[in-house]
């Protein structure tokens, strides 16, 4: 029987590599939401995996509640055109970060506070939305399984068909 084919477009896990805004959602037994916020990401070259990189710090109830439901939704956002996707999954492992990751950390830092300073935002302000301790880092890794249109506007909630962009 064949591979389903992956639910990420090779479009779609470019835009996601970013830089984009990262944000993470999952919720409690009692249906209450947690949120944390991402600092990059990679993807699986199958594109069957997705790893977002987080800090432990102010994200403890997103993980108790991850940990708990094995369900997370990360909305991955593009200000200026206001492009944005949420992506559902499960399957939920927390690592720490590889090297590869350590050194995704940076560049991805760089280029999103780069982004900010352009939509006018200063760069102090730029600076301080990226500064993770990078000891406090840790890799969210989860297979996709829906994907969703959070652009603003009318498709906006959109179920995206073969998950393109």
């Amino acid at each position: 029987m064949p591979a389903e084919p992956a639910l990420l477009s090779e479009a779609l896990a470019e835009f996601i590599l970013g830089p984009v805004a990262i944000a993470l959602a999952s919720r409690s037994a009692g249906n209450a939401p947690s949120l944390a916020r991402g600092g990059g990401c990679r993807v699986a070259p199958d594109r069957r995996r997705i790893t977002v990189f987080l800090a432990r710090g102010g994200a403890e109830q997103l993980l108790a509640d991850v940990a708990a439901h094995d369900l997370v939704a990360v909305t991955f956002g593009l200000p200026g055109p206001e492009e944005a996707v949420q992506i559902k999954g499960d399957q939920v492992r927390l690592a720490p970060l590889e090297a590869a990751d350590r050194a995704a950390l940076e560049p991805y830092r760089r280029a999103w506070a780069e982004r900010l300073t352009s939509l006018g935002y200063p760069t102090e302000f730029a600076r301080a939305k990226v500064s993770w301790p990078e000891d406090d880092m840790l890799a969210l890794s989860f297979t996709p399984r829906q994907v969703f249109n959070q652009t603003p506007g009318p498709r906006a909630g959109d179920a995206l068909a073969g998950a393109g962009r």
